[in-house]
């Protein structure tokens, strides 16, 4: 095991990355933080040991709704950096963060959230520029 295969790139996690070729989500293009980052664990852990605790199981964590309640705001504010390719009827959409928490926290744009997680999962990998080399392949 090379020990270089293991090192990932916390620097780029944390300033942000463009990841393209999303799964099902076309042109679009992410510029986002890696889960890894220290700004997005930290407002993680401090917003989940903010939930009150009729909010919590007996075992003392945050019920489900918490939990993605809290996901979802971390992506928001402090994951999802910047957007490229995106439409709204066919007419570009410039990034606009009133825009991302509401499609990040609505139930019906699941699918917009769920492909910044994604995103942010292959920065935090160290994948980003992976995917986009074999998008252009």
């Amino acid at each position: 095991m090379d020990i270089q295969s293991l090192k990932k790139d916390v620097a780029a996690s944390t300033e942000g990355q463009w990841v393209g070729d999303i799964p099902e989500m076309g042109q679009l293009r992410l510029r986002v933080r890696g889960e890894n980052s220290p700004k997005v664990a930290a407002l993680r852990a401090r917003k989940l040991r903010a939930v009150p605790k009729d909010k919590r199981g007996r075992d003392g964590m945050p019920i489900y709704e918490e939990v993605l309640r809290v996901t979802t705001e971390v992506l928001h504010e402090v994951v999802l950096l910047d957007w490229d390719g995106l439409t709204n009827g066919g007419k570009p959409v410039k990034y606009d963060p009133e825009l991302a928490k509401q499609w990040i926290t609505d139930p019906d744009f699941q699918d917009f959230a769920d492909a910044v997680a994604w995103a942010s999962k292959i920065v935090a990998n160290g994948q980003a520029d992976q995917v986009e080399e074999a998008a252009g392949n």
